[in-house]
């Protein structure tokens, strides 16, 4: 029996590429990002489905849990990325911390909503995992993401126990 893989993040680079991996091995993968085109490309792939998504944004969520079925799998959580800081030229403190809640939003604040809004839809043995490259099954664990925000390793112990 195949298993419901979610991966955010899935419209470009390391998603689409573990989701075509696990569509390979015959599993049922939907993936989810916040441009359209980018999707469409990776729903070109048989055995992937796109829903666009900003993970960052709650009513967003509870649109994409009216278009998911009702047991994931796996979660592979790797929508995200670094924003640019200094974009706007900006420099003094207040736009440094605008652009530094912008990342943790991304990286930190996307995937733990994620997590949560999917709270009711795990399959009995839940899987997570950010972005590696894909070697067959992923890891019953929470590991961060290169470069992710410092909270991160301070919820994956609590995330590890949930799941």
């Amino acid at each position: 029996m195949s298993r419901t893989i979610l991966v955010t993040g899935g419209g470009t680079g390391i998603g689409r590429a573990c989701a075509h991996h696990f569509a390979a091995q015959g599993e049922q993968v939907i993936v989810t990002g916040r441009r359209p085109g980018p999707l469409a490309e990776a729903a070109a792939h048989d055995g992937v489905r796109a829903l666009e998504c900003d993970h960052t944004d709650p009513a967003a969520l509870t649109r994409l849990l009216a278009a998911l079925p009702e047991r994931i799998d796996v979660l592979v959580n790797n929508a995200g990325g670094n924003t640019d800081f200094d974009a706007d030229g900006e420099q003094d403190l207040a736009a440094y911390a605008r652009d530094f809640r912008a990342n943790l939003d991304a990286n930190l604040v996307g995937a733990a909503l994620t997590t949560r809004a999917l709270d009711g839809r795990r399959a009995a043995r839940w899987c997570t995992s950010a972005p590696s490259p894909p070697t067959g099954e992923p890891a019953p664990t929470v590991r961060p993401r290169p470069g992710s925000p410092p909270g991160t390793p301070t919820w994956r112990p609590r995330w590890a126990r949930a799941m």
